[in-house]
């Protein structure tokens, strides 16, 4: 019994040792979290008009799988919860969603939403690409940019070789 033990002690030892490689699969986004984000735009102005129910921006995002933060891009994931007021904001609906191709470049677009997605205004966008934050522990990637700040609630996704 005894030898048994060591002999199953030294396997584990040798199979623990071996080097493995881990190429990263894709990227599941389980929550976005907007920290902060421009009150008004570039000239000081508010982003609604004062007749509406509040001047303050009703945040939405897109994600888009290119450089373009354009709101009538095909290839976006779009997240709403308009119910901002200035705080943080937490974006769950149609999430989790998992990202096939983390090394592609990936855009976050901030917008206020006006009356239709298209005659929207553009708040900020960040350029990113997912692969570059792959070490994170805990996956959770915060970034900036001006006066917005945006936190993933990641799920990295190794293939092991």
């Amino acid at each position: 019994m005894k030898y048994c033990i060591l002999a199953f002690f030294f396997l584990i030892m040798i199979v623990c040792s071996c080097d493995t490689e881990r190429q990263l699969k894709d990227v599941t986004i389980n929550k976005i979290e907007l920290y902060s984000y421009p009150l008004s735009d570039t000239s000081g102005n508010n982003w609604d008009s004062s007749s509406a129910d509040s001047s303050l921006p009703d945040p939405f995002i897109i994600i888009s799988e290119s450089d373009s933060a354009s709101n009538t891009d095909y290839e976006f994931y779009t997240y709403w919860n308009t119910d901002a007021q200035g705080y943080v904001v937490s974006y769950e609906t149609l999430l989790p969603h998992t990202i096939l191709n983390p090394e592609n470049l990936y855009t976050y677009a901030l917008y206020d939403y006006d009356d239709a997605v298209s005659t929207s205004q553009l708040m900020r966008k960040i350029s990113f690409r997912f692969s570059q934050y792959q070490e994170l522990s805990p996956p959770e990637l915060t970034l900036t940019s001006d006066s917005m700040s945006v936190k993933f609630y990641l799920t990295w996704n190794y293939i092991i070789k």
